[in-house]
């Protein structure tokens, strides 16, 4: 007995009445498509915005923290320490260090409050040697720095963080104000708007340490205390190894050196956190877009079930009806995933641009855009293609 030949679809033919199915109903062709375009779009805008933003991020943490190093002295648990023991040249010792470019000494004084005459707030001062201003990368909107000079012969003069102005009521120094610490008057010689480092600058009032040291004695263990340096790019690790020496030839171990964190491992902890993040994101978007393909899809095969039942008359197998429907979900897909990419990369160079940062798209995003367009586009059509070749012919044609 001669088995009856098994019936079979090219894959052009498959291609062109897909093709066809798609340009009968141009406009629902497009809003199926729309879902992938947007979730495509959005995927990679996400990610390459992602990608952009680490960079920045990463360069700046290389410009300002991992050139940042610090050190403060230990106080032993259970010890009584009065005063603690930092030179006061300690901005001094610590620049002699080579790949070191500006040191400052600094101190809280707690006890103590700075107010202006006719304010109604007052403000904790802060103890400072005069490199604090260039390890900040401070910059002066009126007035200037206190010096050496000042510092040397304890002059009470102060300068003062945007914030700390603003709520003291002091807004021009051409009149030299004045604010009084303890009852003392202080000449106010300096505004601060910005600073690359030490932000607590900008709501604080800055005085020199050698009058902060006549006037007050050396900084208690509660003052936090501590030297900041600004060193050259790679120097950090030879600078805090010579640190605690230093500060103090015989007991260097009373004081801590505190390094900033690798620059690598926080890129790629930057990296990861955002990635992970704006991936989920990316990927829910998809997963909408899915639905409103599969969605669209089922009402497709619904409107076309008369379609359907001809063709299932004319000899067409479930496999045949299947693959059909398959096949314009995934050409759908396909597009969807085309111009999304598209205008993912478009967005993320504009986004950018306005943002003065420099683009950064993975080119294995781009050739998994269309992609990820194609395999949303096939899952979904998974269900509306089965649910397609399971019509009965006889059904098909009543309906």
């Amino acid at each position: 007995m001669e088995l009856p030949e098994r019936s079979r679809v090219s894959p052009r033919i498959l291609f062109d009445e897909a093709v066809a199915g798609i340009t009968q109903r141009p406009g629902r062709s497009v809003l199926t498509a729309l879902g992938t375009v947007i979730g495509v779009a959005v995927l990679l805008v996400v990610l390459g915005l992602t990608s952009s933003a680490s960079v920045q991020v990463s360069s700046q943490f290389s410009l300002v923290e991992a050139t940042q190093v610090s050190v403060t002295q230990q106080v032993p648990v259970g010890t009584s320490v009065r005063t603690l023991q930092f030179p006061l040249d300690a901005e001094a010792r610590a620049e002699r260090i080579a790949g070191v470019n500006s040191a400052a000494l600094t101190w809280n004084l707690l006890d103590l409050s700075a107010t202006n005459p006719p304010g109604t707030r007052s403000i904790q001062p802060i103890a400072a040697s005069p490199g604090v201003f260039d390890t900040a990368g401070a910059h002066f909107s009126q007035g200037r720095a206190f010096d050496g000079g000042h510092d040397g012969r304890a002059a009470r003069v102060a300068v003062i963080g945007s914030g700390a102005a603003r709520d003291l009521g002091i807004t021009d120094l051409s009149r030299r104000p004045a604010l009084l610490i303890a009852g003392l008057r202080f000449t106010v010689i300096g505004i601060i708007d910005d600073t690359l480092r030490m932000p607590g600058l900008l709501a604080g009032i800055i005085i020199p340490t050698g009058t902060a040291h006549l006037l007050w004695n050396d900084p208690t263990p509660e003052s936090e205390a501590q030297v900041i340096l600004d060193v050259d790019p790679g120097a950090a690790p030879v600078v805090g190894q010579q640190l605690p020496l230093a500060m103090s030839a015989t007991t260097p171990d009373r004081f801590s050196v505190a390094l900033p964190p690798d620059p690598q491992g926080l890129r790629a902890s930057v990296d990861a956190q955002l990635s992970g993040l704006f991936l989920g994101l990316g990927a829910v978007c998809l997963v909408v877009g899915m639905i409103g393909i599969a969605n669209t899809t089922i009402v497709a095969v619904i409107e076309r079930t008369g379609e359907i039942g001809l063709r299932r008359a004319m000899g067409a197998r479930p496999r045949h009806i299947a693959a059909q429907f398959l096949a314009e979900a995934a050409i759908l897909g396909v597009l969807g995933g085309l111009i999304g990419t598209s205008l993912g990369v478009v967005t993320v160079v504009v986004v950018c641009a306005s943002l003065t940062w420099t683009a950064v798209i993975p080119p294995l995003l781009i050739v998994l855009g269309p992609l990820i367009g194609l395999a949303a586009g096939t899952l979904a059509g998974i269900y509306p293609a089965l649910r397609a070749s399971r019509l009965e012919p006889v059904d098909a044609l009543r309906s």
